[in-house]
């Protein structure tokens, strides 16, 4: 399970003896407009744009929370699909099969559950079955 498609990690994993399924996990935040899902994740999860491996060497929440603050809206803007648009959606799943992955995994940031829900079944999901 990674947090975002690397085809030359997993071609690595797969080379020393890795099996099984390859998840990735992918956040996004379906708004109605493309500005207003920045503004969410980057007002509820700015630390998915934080540069390099600095997520993976920090030690508390708090240190999270100070880094977090280096974080723009157009560096969310870049690495969050957000807003209404279904092809912005898709390629960032597509990404993840293409990278070799078996599953891909999608978590709504922001409230709105329901209208994230209607709009996936609605017009991403039937372009992966």
């Amino acid at each position: 399970m990674t947090v975002g498609p690397d085809a030359e990690a997993l071609r690595r994993y797969r080379e020393a003896g890795g099996r099984g399924t390859a998840h990735v996990g992918r956040k996004v935040c379906w708004a109605a407009t493309e500005d207003e899902g920045v503004r969410t994740a980057h007002r509820i999860w700015p630390n998915d744009a934080l540069p390099g491996e600095l997520a993976q060497v920090l030690p508390m929440p708090a240190h999270f929370m100070q880094a977090s603050k280096l974080v723009t809206e157009d560096m969310i803007r870049e690495a969050v699909p957000c807003g209404p648009d279904p092809e912005v959606h898709a390629r960032a799943i597509q990404e993840v099969f293409d990278a070799g992955y078996d599953e891909c995994y999608i978590q709504q940031i922001g409230d709105d559950q329901d209208g994230f829900l209607d709009f996936y079944a609605r017009e991403v999901l039937p372009r992966f079955r």
